[in-house]
């Protein structure tokens, strides 16, 4: 009985794919048609947007594959939508992916695989959704709608969790899935030093876009060296993590050019929150592996800020009160009282902008790219959600802490070990980066943290 169960269920997700396939190409030939008489640009977006619906109902994992190379366009292929607000490359493919994937295990009548931390990830993400029902009462339909595509954004990243713990079953999709992460970084880290050399300043884009004026410094296509820092140490960490585990002489020097590229580029970007965000999982990651591997990185980190003196004046500012300091204060008691007039449910997932607007905490600079978050992912969470929602979040952080831990210990595959003790270290240093920058909700860092929290949560085939 259960040999002719599994032959009818592969026969009906067989079935179900053709059918798919049949709908959506006849669907495209018929809108190529119609469009290539009227705009030819139009015919080649449908057919661009028809196509990755074929790819993501028919191979699940090239869709990930995609959202991953997706990262390296970073805000280069931004879409505006209102005054404030716009979407990026890879928001799109994760929504597109999200949903195809949720539609089809509705038809297919799959039930989503149960995990250890996934439940507890549902709670946050349910409680994300009761607070944007009940912050309604703030906003006008606009604003409303504005919101409601931000929490569709979390909902469609934190999908990416339970679909990676689908697909990622065999051995040698996740070797597809790290070679593909390591191209997205590299591209990203030469990109930042390419960027460092001919294109220095972002004075110009400040004045025309609203982008902060960063000068001299490594922000790469992400136009930040706080989040393209954070993103490169994640890197940073995998490239580690593997290095322990990869046997051939090949692989191992491959990996550590990769880590010399990713360490340069950080410091580069001479980003006090990210320097803090690497020497916290550093040393988290050398307690758990390498004591020895301490001492190098520190002689490593002593040579790197010899070489470039600016980062040892960053590090130093870091215990001065600057301008910096003194605007992510004010950012922050700000946002503290938002949280004390909305303690319970918060103001809305994610209506912040809007909550900043009505107390007239927005100041001109904010209305373009940092006002819809916050200086900081706790408060944000805890403005946004309310005390329930932190609450569920930090339960969900915690177990996922616990979960690496665990697989990291026992498990008996070396990639997922790999990826785990990185993901670990990963988790504590981001926690204390989080503090200072709204990174636990940037795009660039929740699709390789979510893909990868869900590969350590299943098991080998």
């Amino acid at each position: 009985m259960k040999m002719q169960s599994e032959i009818l269920k592969n026969a009906n997700k067989i079935n179900f794919n053709f059918v798919i396939a049949g709908i959506l190409t006849s669907v495209l030939a018929l809108g190529f048609v119609l469009a290539i008489i009227k705009n030819p640009l139009s015919a080649i977006i449908l057919i661009t947007a028809f196509a990755l619906l074929i790819i993501f109902t028919l191979r699940t994992d090239f869709g990930i594959y995609l959202i991953v190379l997706s990262l390296i366009t970073g805000q280069l292929l931004r879409i505006p939508i209102t005054e404030g607000s716009a979407i990026q490359l890879t928001d799109i493919l994760v929504v597109a992916l999200s949903s195809v994937w949720i539609i089809k295990k509705i038809i297919l009548n799959e039930k989503i695989k149960s995990t250890f931390i996934g439940p507890f990830l549902f709670i946050f993400l349910s409680i994300a959704l009761l607070s944007f029902v009940n912050g309604l009462r703030f906003l006008n339909l606009d604003q409303a709608m504005i919101s409601f595509f931000y929490l569709l954004r979390l909902w469609a990243y934190a999908t990416l969790f339970f679909i990676a713990t689908d697909i990622f079953k065999q051995e040698k999709n996740i070797y597809t899935f790290k070679k593909i992460l390591f191209f997205a970084f590299f591209a990203i880290a030469v990109a930042g030093i390419i960027q460092i050399i001919i294109f220095p300043s972002l004075m110009k884009w400040a004045a025309l876009y609203g982008w902060d004026p960063h000068m001299y410094r490594l922000f790469s296509t992400f136009l930040d060296p706080n989040f393209v820092g954070a993103f490169l140490v994640i890197g940073l960490m995998i490239a580690l993590g593997f290095l322990f585990y990869t046997k051939s002489i090949e692989g191992k020097l491959v990996l550590i050019v990769l880590a010399i590229v990713f360490l340069v580029s950080i410091i580069l970007t001479y980003s006090r929150s990210t320097y803090l965000f690497l020497a916290i999982s550093f040393l988290t990651f050398s307690i758990l592996r390498s004591r020895k591997l301490l001492l190098l990185g520190i002689a490593v980190i002593i040579i790197l800020l010899l070489i470039f003196p600016k980062s040892v004046e960053r590090i130093e500012g870091g215990f001065n009160i600057d301008e910096s300091a003194r605007s992510r204060f004010k950012t922050w008691e700000k946002t503290i009282t938002i949280i004390k007039d909305h303690p319970v449910l918060g103001v809305g997932f994610n209506a912040f902008r809007y909550a900043q607007d009505r107390y007239s905490f927005l100041e001109e600079a904010a209305q373009d790219h940092s006002g819809a978050g916050s200086d900081s992912s706790i408060l944000f969470i805890f403005a946004t959600t309310g005390f329930f929602g932190f609450i569920a979040y930090i339960i969900f952080y915690i177990l996922s802490l616990i979960k690496t831990k665990k697989v990291f210990s026992y498990s008996s595959s070396l990639q997922r070990r790999a990826l785990a003790l990185a993901l670990f270290s990963i988790l504590i240093g981001l926690a204390f980066h989080s503090v200072f920058v709204n990174s636990l909700f940037y795009p660039a860092i929740m699709v390789p943290l979510f893909i990868m929290l869900g590969i350590i949560s299943t098991k080998s085939a």
